[in-house]
């Protein structure tokens, strides 16, 4: 047997509000607004089917924000040697949010295999021309160095 509830006409008009706020930033799928929703909401006695469906919603929007901005701030590496470390912490990322059972876009696990593709491909080519170099001898670098 379910427990009546006696709500004031302002709460209740509240509780729907925020109710249809969270539902409108679960379906917009921004990340700041849904974060800014779920805080607001906070303490407010909404459905619980709503609140879960939110909050992982959020951190699933927070998995792949951190995957995107990481893919776009590592562009250029400097060292070979840095590379590896780039593509073990992506795919660290993309494990975490596994084991969460958060379902990441098919479009950002794409980008995620694209990138660690071509950063291994960059990695393999920068140690190549490396090893080449260092295997010329200084009389056959003047040579090269003509071509």
């Amino acid at each position: 047997m379910e427990r009546p509830l006696c709500r004031s006409h302002p709460v209740v008009a509240s509780i729907k509000k925020c109710e249809e706020n969270l539902q409108a930033a679960c379906d917009a799928g921004d990340f700041d607004n849904l974060h800014k929703q779920l805080e607001e909401c906070n303490g407010i006695d909404i459905v619980a089917t709503l609140r879960h469906a939110a909050e992982v919603q959020h951190l699933k929007l927070l998995h792949q924000l951190k995957i995107n901005k990481f893919l776009s701030e590592k562009h250029h590496h400097n060292d070979y040697k840095d590379i590896r470390k780039d593509v073990k912490l992506i795919n660290d990322m993309v494990e975490e949010a596994r084991s969460l059972e958060i379902y990441l876009d098919s479009i950002l696990l794409e980008d995620v295999n694209n990138f660690t593709s071509r950063l291994i491909s960059e990695r393999n080519l920068r140690k190549q021309r490396d090893l080449y170099i260092e295997g010329i001898s200084s009389s056959d670098q003047t040579q090269v160095d003509k071509l």
